[in-house]
């Protein structure tokens, strides 16, 4: 079966994650993923070379997807079954408009750049 061997790959490089990350609160988690996604934007908008903005925009991503995952999560395991729409609901219609917030902003900032 040629799709078998990269699905239990990432099997095993998942339990490998989890047993690594486990121990972590996901308070603390949440704190460091928001962490690293403003300081990778902070560095973003300081460097002058484009090879290095484009490794802070992969640090950045990478945050925001650690976020993401993690809130979701936390959002659903804290609720209720019958409350578990909603509470995707919030975290989705956050994280949406804080980028929504975010961007224009920062763009109107660097419009005199190019």
């Amino acid at each position: 079966m040629p799709g078998g061997r990269p699905a239990s790959s990432g099997l095993r490089r998942a339990r490998r994650v989890r047993r690594k990350y486990v121990l972590l609160p996901r308070r603390a988690a949440l704190v460091g993923f928001q962490a690293g996604f403003v300081a990778g934007h902070v560095a973003a908008a300081l460097v002058p070379h484009f090879a290095f903005l484009l490794v802070m925009r992969a640090v950045t991503g990478r945050a925001y997807a650690g976020f993401w995952a993690l809130a979701s999560v936390t959002a659903v395991s804290t609720v209720s079954a019958d409350r578990r729409g909603r509470a995707m609901a919030v975290v989705v219609s956050g994280l949406s408009l804080s980028m929504i917030l975010g961007v224009p902003p920062a763009r109107c900032s660097r419009s005199d750049r190019r």
